[in-house]
C-alpha cells in the first residue's frame, strides 16, 4: 500500500492521485517515510568515471567490458581487452565482485551451519539468508553489466571502491 508523499494518507495501489490532498502519486513503493526508489537510486548512485576513457576504448571493448563481471570472466577481459583502460576498470570490479561472491558465500555457508541445526526456525533463518546473499550479488553483477554494456565506467555499490589492479 503506497503513501501520499505530500499529506501521508494510505493510498490504494494503483491510485495515481492522492484523494485526501489531491497530489499526484509518484508510483513507487512507499512505506510512511520509506521510499524505495529513492533509496535505491541512492545506492545506485556510484561515482561515475566514463569521462575519464577515451571515447573509441570504450566503443570497441565494452563487450569485453561485459564479460568481466560472469563469474571467473574477468580473465577473459584482461586477456582478450589488455590494452584498454576501459576494460581494465571493468576487470578490476569483476574481480572485485568474485572475491565478494567467495567471502559472501563462506559466510553464507557459517550461517547456514549455525542456524541450521536450531530446530524449527533455524533452517528458514538460513535459507532466507542464502536468498538475500544470492539476489544482492545477482543486483551487483546486473549493475556492473548494465554500466559496461551502456558504457558507463561506474563503480559497483558497496565494493566498487577497491582497486586491485592498477
Amino acid at each position: 500500500m503506497a503513501v501520499c508523499d505530500k499529506c501521508g494518507k494510505y493510498m490504494d495501489d494503483g491510485e495515481t492521485v492522492c484523494r485526501s490532498c489531491g497530489s499526484a502519486a509518484k508510483g513507487a513503493a512507499n512505506f510512511g517515510n520509506f521510499d524505495f526508489n529513492k533509496t535505491f537510486n541512492d545506492f545506485m548512485n556510484t561515482s561515475d568515471s566514463t569521462g575519464e576513457f577515451d571515447e573509441s576504448d570504450v566503443k570497441g571493448n565494452y563487450g569485453a567490458a561485459v564479460l568481466a563481471y560472469l563469474p571467473l570472466l574477468f580473465v577473459i577481459t584482461l586477456l582478450v581487452a589488455s590494452g584498454s583502460k576501459f576494460a581494465k576498470f571493468h576487470a578490476n570490479q569483476g574481480i572485485v565482485l568474485f572475491i565478494f561472491e567467495i567471502v559472501l558465500g563462506a559466510a553464507v555457508g557459517v550461517v547456514k551451519i549455525v542456524f541450521g541445526v536450531v530446530p524449527g526456525i533455524g533452517g528458514m533463518l538460513a535459507w532466507i539468508v542464502g536468498v538475500v546473499a544470492g539476489l544482492f550479488t545477482f543486483l551487483l553483477i546486473a549493475a556492473g553489466v548494465i554500466n559496461a554494456a551502456n558504457g558507463r565506467a561506474k563503480r559497483l555499490p558497496v565494493i566498487g571502491g577497491i582497486d586491485i589492479l592498477s
